[in-house]
């Protein structure tokens, strides 16, 4: 009799396991795959930022605005904006018997005070002012200023004082012109004043 021996087994169970890991494998594979197609086609591309609206006031809408603002308050105390006091000077030396022109300063008027220096007649092109203390000591010097006209047409030179630098007690503007050439300067005139304080 003969004895026909069993197939081993082995071998083929080791081969179907490696078929099927290959199949898992390329499985997994696949479907990775197929997830980032899906995930590109249903990926929403981000639309460009979309520019801020720029609001243009129109003349009507700044009027409405304007009426709805608040009303500034105008202050009594001086500074930079205030509107600085004005006193016109006029020429001339000082004889016995005749008033110094007197400058009396305002508490809160702000911090300058325009002085008006008349003159006889606008012949030069640019003048220069020198304030002098009543013992004659220079203490602030304007220089290139121009001619305007006054009230009544008479020529004159503006100079903007600061405030600070008029104490109680005398004073004396020198007024020189120069026509086109800076380095010449010639006297015109002198103006006395005096300041007090309220």
């Amino acid at each position: 009799m003969i004895l026909i021996a069993p197939l081993k087994k082995t071998p083929l169970r080791w081969a179907a396991a490696f078929v099927a890991i290959g199949l898992m494998i390329v499985g997994l594979l696949w479907l990775q795959a197929f997830r980032k197609r899906l995930g590109d086609y249903f990926a929403v591309t981000p639309s460009p930022a979309a520019p801020l609206p720029t609001t243009t006031s129109s003349p009507s809408a700044s009027l409405s605005q304007a009426s709805q603002s608040p009303t500034p308050s105008v202050r009594s105390s001086g500074g930079p904006s205030s509107i600085p006091l004005t006193f016109t000077l006029l020429p001339g030396n000082i004889r016995q018997g005749q008033s110094v022109r007197t400058i009396t300063k305002l508490s809160g008027q702000g911090d300058k005070i325009r002085l008006n220096l008349a003159m006889d007649a606008d012949t030069y092109d640019t003048y220069q002012a020198i304030l002098q203390t009543g013992s004659g000591q220079p203490i602030w010097l304007s220089p290139r200023l121009k001619a305007s006209r006054g009230a009544q047409g008479e020529p004159l030179v503006q100079v903007l004082v600061p405030a600070r630098l008029l104490s109680d007690g005398n004073y004396t503007f020198l007024l020189s012109g120069s026509k086109k050439a800076p380095s010449s300067k010639d006297p015109i005139s002198q103006y006395l004043f005096k300041v007090t304080h309220d």
